[in-house]
């Protein structure tokens, strides 16, 4: 059975995608569903670390 995307939220309250059932703070992570992700390179996700 292949593992479902999960996500769980950061300390900012940003959404941390995993395929793991617990978060580093051991609280249980939520389904997340392909369809609302954006996928960006890793130039992208550079980009908007830096802008923030």
């Amino acid at each position: 059975m292949p593992s479902k995307l999960k996500y769980y939220l950061d300390k900012k309250g940003k959404k941390i995608y995993t395929l793991k059932s617990k978060s580093p703070e051991n609280t249980q992570t939520k389904e997340a569903h392909y369809k609302f992700l954006r996928i960006r390179s890793v130039k992208e996700n550079e980009k908007a670390q830096d802008s923030e």
